[in-house]
């Protein structure tokens, strides 16, 4: 536990120096830099070593470490911090993305001046990522929370001078407090039962309250709507931040809660397939909204959307396992979620670098005016790629591993069980099923995306003329500097590294998902011995896979070096080289970049296809030269249904009622004073009334 206080004690020193020394002294911001980056490495080290020691095994202990506090001499009922199996899970995919994102932070700001209060911001947003995970006390787990939310408004207003960034924030942190009073209310609910045990009804509303509170931090629908607008006029490296960890951390909230409150009742069935609802709706809503987006960040953000429902549906599983007693579809539902977790980290931090890297370039987020970058970026779109295939559940990467166990939770259960209840049996097939679409549509969206952006041509002439000249001035590729480049290869690896080899992950999941497991009313010694075989069939089933996985890409390595060394041969043996055409244009003669797909007319053909799920705003216009057309323009806008009929009105009707409070702020002085000589009355009659 010292370490990381240590840790965390780092990262809000960072926070001050950098507020107050970094316009000051140029060196500030490296010296911050290596002390966050050693402070993750201790971070990432501890919780490696306390996750896999053997101590750590039984589960059944919640305090495995922790630290009492006081307040104004009265103990608390709980410690201030404390370390657990969930815990410990979570601080990995932290510490890792955090000192990869800072690095390339480090080099993307490196020339702008008057940083100082991002990277304050920037410090203390790491840090309460970390103090929320760690906290015990319910009280320091707000106030956590609270600096969490703070923290990143400010970040996302980075860049206040525009308009709709401000709006963009005022949402997310609307937003923000929206989903912290429900906590609160979770609290003060879950608190009664020292009182007195609780009731069905106020079981039900705690878990609601803890799923709202907990969900709009993570964005499941329809809680989402602050994704897309903060993620996508924040900084590239804030919105990797953002929806790689921060909205990782609502979910830990969501676990936090249920293990509270399983600690006082097992789990309801119909609460699970809530959960297992919300996830299906989540996803395919999020991935049909992904696809409408002409916007790289604000495509990403939904993509984030999408990658919560299926987390939500793993974890919806396990609790249907739980209040079923079915530990195969309890221990593979949390398993898959988890790990899905710990991948949609790695590969949505990839895509908004090598997003951030784009647009860091070129100046633009809008996708119809990008096109052949993969001539002038090659190693930022082989990063990309490598991340768009992961997102995807491609084999052989990593998003596939996390899929594929909730994918054989539904096999499994229904291979050992075949007597399984109705109910329960359509909503797992359902969440089945929605996975499916999910896939097919995640393939579909990241096609689009990688050809529109890296394939074909510039679709800007301004933008192609702006780019030829600085190749020409550089003679090298625009991808960026080492500090760009290498922390996206490092995730790449990394997404690798688990698609071949997926049995690494298993002894970082093992302890995690037997706290879940155990929190259940079966007896705790019969769950670790069927977990445990459970997780022993599944290193063989990985071990199949790798080799699968290892096999074939011998295969494609072999295949790309004998055409290789063929071609080779027949051009020595012609003694001319292969001459380089254009490619075919199918009879044009003089083809321009008009004629290439833009960004909606790649996903027409679906988005008609689910019209009734999306509203679309399209605007056509012409101008006619008298008898014959001159100009025409088409331009088309995909909307929010929930942000369009709910929230617009919603807040309009808020910003009604608030703007009849404005005259109490009138800008004269006598009026304040008057205000405070009414307050101090009525608190000196509220201090009579009480004595």
């Amino acid at each position: 536990m010292f370490f990381l206080l240590f840790s965390l004690l780092l990262l809000l020193l960072n926070a001050l120096v950098s507020k107050f020394f970094a316009n000051r002294f140029q060196f500030i911001t490296p010296f911050t830099i290596c002390t966050s980056t050693l402070s993750f490495v201790i971070t990432l080290l501890f919780s490696l070593t306390s996750l896999l020691s053997p101590d750590m095994n039984n589960s059944m202990d919640k305090n495995i470490f922790a630290i009492p506090w006081t307040i104004l001499g009265d103990s608390l009922n709980h410690p201030l911090l404390e370390i657990n199996n969930i815990a410990l899970f979570f601080l990995i995919p932290i510490s890792i993305l955090s000192i990869l994102v800072t690095i390339y932070a480090y080099k993307y700001f490196l020339n702008k001046k008057g940083m100082a209060s991002f990277w304050c911001a920037y410090y203390l947003l790491l840090a309460s990522m970390i103090a929320v995970v760690l906290s015990k006390s319910n009280l320091f787990f707000l106030i956590c929370w609270e600096i969490m939310g703070l923290s990143s408004f400010f970040l996302v207003l980075h860049e206040s001078e525009k308009q709709e960034t401000r709006r963009a924030a005022w949402i997310y942190l609307s937003l923000t407090h929206f989903g912290t009073f429900a906590i609160i209310l979770f609290f003060i609910c879950s608190s009664t039962q020292k009182l007195a045990p609780l009731s069905p009804t106020t079981y039900s509303v705690c878990l609601f309250l803890a799923l709202i509170g907990f969900g709009s931090k993570s964005g499941i629908v329809p809680v989402h709507i602050w994704l897309p607008k903060a993620h996508a006029l924040a900084p590239s490296p804030v919105s990797a931040l953002m929806s790689g960890l921060m909205i990782k951390v609502g979910v830990y909230g969501f676990i936090r809660a249920l293990m509270t409150m399983t600690s006082i009742h097992t789990i309801n069935l119909n609460f699970a397939l809530v959960v297992v609802t919300i996830g299906i709706i989540s996803g395919i809503g999020g991935i049909l909204m992904t696809l409408a987006q002409h916007d790289i960040k604000r495509l990403l953000a939904y993509c984030s959307v999408e990658n919560i429902g299926i987390i939500y549906i793993g974890i919806g599983l396990g609790l249907i396992g739980l209040s079923t007693n079915n530990l195969i579809l309890a221990t593979l539902g949390f398993a898959g979620g988890l790990l899905h977790v710990f991948n949609h980290a790695l590969f949505k931090c990839l895509l908004f670098l090598s997003a951030g890297t784009v647009i860091s370039v070129t100046k633009t987020q809008k996708m119809d005016k990008l096109g052949g970058l993969l001539k002038l970026m090659p190693v930022t779109a082989f990063c990309f790629f490598i991340g768009a295939i992961s997102i995807s559940g491609i084999p052989p990467f990593n998003g596939f591993i996390s899929e594929f166990l909730i994918y054989l939770a539904f096999f499994k259960t229904t291979a050992t069980n075949p007597s399984i209840i109705k109910i329960e049996l359509i909503f797992i097939v359902a969440a089945i099923l929605a996975l499916a679409v999910i896939g097919g549509l995640a393939l579909f969206c990241f096609a689009k995306i990688f050809s529109i952006v890296f394939l074909g041509n510039m679709r800007s002439p301004e933008l192609a003329l702006k780019l030829g000249h600085q190749i020409n001035q550089n003679n090298q590729s625009l991808d960026g500097g080492k500090l760009i480049i290498i922390p996206q290869l490092i995730i790449c690896s990394l997404c690798t590294l688990i698609g071949f080899f997926p049995s690494v992950t298993l002894p970082l999941l093992i302890n995690p998902v037997k706290s879940l497991v155990l929190l259940s009313s079966i007896s705790s010694i019969s769950v670790i011995t069927q977990i445990e075989q459970e997780f022993s069939s599944l290193q063989s089933i990985f071990s199949t896979i790798s080799f699968t996985f290892l096999l074939f890409g011998f295969l494609l390595i072999s295949f790309f070096l004998l055409r290789k060394i063929k071609i080779k041969l027949e051009t020595t043996k012609e003694k001319s080289k292969i001459p380089i055409v254009p490619t075919w244009d199918c009879g044009y003669h003089a083809p321009t970049t008009k004629m290439q797909y833009s960004a909606s007319s790649f996903a027409a053909t679906l988005l008609n296809f689910f019209s009734h799920f999306i509203h679309t705003k399209k605007d056509l216009s012409i101008h006619f030269n008298k008898y014959f057309w001159e100009d025409a323009k088409f331009h088309s806008n995909n909307l929010d249904i929930i942000t369009e009929f709910f929230y617009r009105s919603f807040y309009h009707k808020i910003l009604n009622f608030l703007s009849h409070f404005t005259r109490i702020q009138n800008g004269k002085i006598h009026f304040y004073l008057l205000y405070i000589v009414i307050f101090l009355i009525l608190m000196l009659i509220w201090c009579l009334l009480g004595a």
